[in-house]
């Protein structure tokens, strides 16, 4: 992943149009294969629901698909006769479909290690990943890194590998970048998608206490993805979702990625970990060693020789409170007024896919309606009847 956590330039429509040229919308692969571990065993995904008396522990399996059955009839009767359940929380909407085994043994230990505690995380998790479904292609950069930078460099500046000290205020709005290479001089907007605290550490006195007050409440959890070497004739999908015991929600194969021919042979393990968390305040060497130990428990042939770790600080937004929301809106909306649009899943607060954050960033780059409104269609799943009726076999989307 590249991330811009700055781009400048001399109009909003530009720039909005740049940052989504960035992306250059370029289907992945024809077929995104994905799995889930579970049960010391990989199952392709959706699964036949079979399948589901074979993924959980003795014990369970009936139980697990009485639950299931039970929570169908409800939804069916609540189609004929109206009601429900007020859904809040992930636990909420997963046990409201699934029944309460599944949630236990399937949903709420994947979704702790990648969301946090799914009895306070926000229902839109549940919503966008595991109920709705996006047929349209995965979006991410072109061929290469270089290609995206090359297409966001026309009529905007950009600059990499330059760190950003600090943003100075002219008659209430941004006028200047402050790096350790110089500053930037600004005759138009902002497009920022760095993590809010680094935004707001930047303006510094220019921010309120009550807006900084704000940003503090809106909870982020670090990513860190560590890439290993995989043994030859491994079979792996794209994308394997782990459920049993491991530090990593996710291991994938970047050799499916534009760009990533190269990367053949290895895989990255995706790990989302609080504040504190042990493997976040570790050295690299320990987070190489616990991640290839738990692999290689998985039955992973993966060597840790060569591994590279990168740590991505407040890049998984935590949607945790139910007042996340409102206050997210009136951030953004603040810092509009100083010239400084919020875009990109860190900024946005926003797990929504690459698709929908890059067409925020080209609406809100034209000015069109207002945050509340562009949040509301695109950016937080909508409540669909149909939404209770999706199918546990699928089991994550995104």
């Amino acid at each position: 992943n590249v991330a811009i956590p700055i781009v400048v330039s001399r109009d909003r429509l530009g720039a909005g149009q740049a940052v989504a040229r960035l992306a250059g919308a370029a289907p992945v692969v024809p077929s995104w294969s994905k799995a889930v571990f579970i049960g010391g065993r990989q199952v392709p995904l959706p699964f036949e629901r079979r399948e589901l008396t074979r993924m959980l522990p003795d014990g369970h399996k009936g139980r697990a698909l009485r639950d299931w059955g039970r929570t169908r009839a409800s939804i069916r009767s609540r189609e004929l006769i109206g009601g429900g359940f007020e859904e809040r929380s992930y636990r909420d909407w997963v046990v409201q479909r699934y029944g309460q085994t599944a949630y236990d043994l399937l949903y709420a230990p994947y979704a702790a290690k990648r969301f946090g505690s799914p009895e306070t995380a926000s229902v839109n998790l549940a919503r966008l990943h595991h109920g709705l479904v996006d047929e349209s292609p995965l979006v991410s950069l072109g061929s290469s890194p270089q290609q995206g930078f090359e297409r966001l460099m026309d009529g905007v500046d950009v600059r990499t590998e330059v760190s950003i000290e600090g943003l100075e205020l002219h008659e209430g709005k941004v006028s200047r970048v402050l790096t350790d290479e110089g500053t930037i001089e600004l005759d138009g907007r902002v497009f920022c998608a760095a993590p809010l605290p680094d935004l707001a550490e930047w303006l510094g006195d220019a921010l309120s206490a009550h807006q900084r007050r704000d940003i503090s409440q809106l909870d982020n959890r670090h990513r860190v993805q560590v890439a290993l070497q995989l043994a030859d004739g491994s079979d792996l999908p794209a994308e394997l979702h782990v459920v049993d015991s491991a530090p990593f929600f996710r291991i994938t194969l970047p050799e499916f990625l534009p760009g990533g021919g190269e990367l053949r042979g290895t895989v990255i393990a995706h790990l989302a970990l609080g504040d504190d968390d042990g493997l976040w305040n570790s050295s690299d060497r320990r987070l190489v060693e616990e991640v290839v130990r738990a692999a290689r428990t998985l039955g992973l042939s993966v060597s840790g020789r060569d591994a590279r770790v990168q740590r991505l600080p407040s890049h998984d937004p935590s949607w945790a409170s139910p007042m996340w929301y409102p206050i997210w809106v009136r951030v953004a909306a603040a810092l509009d007024q100083l010239g400084i649009t919020l875009v990109g899943r860190a900024a946005a607060q926003r797990w929504s896919d690459a698709g929908a954050l890059l067409l925020h960033a080209e609406r809100v780059g034209r000015g069109a309606a207002d945050w509340h409104e562009q949040a509301r269609l695109l950016l937080d799943p909508p409540v669909l009847i149909q939404d209770l009726d999706h199918t546990i076999t699928r089991f994550v989307e995104r």
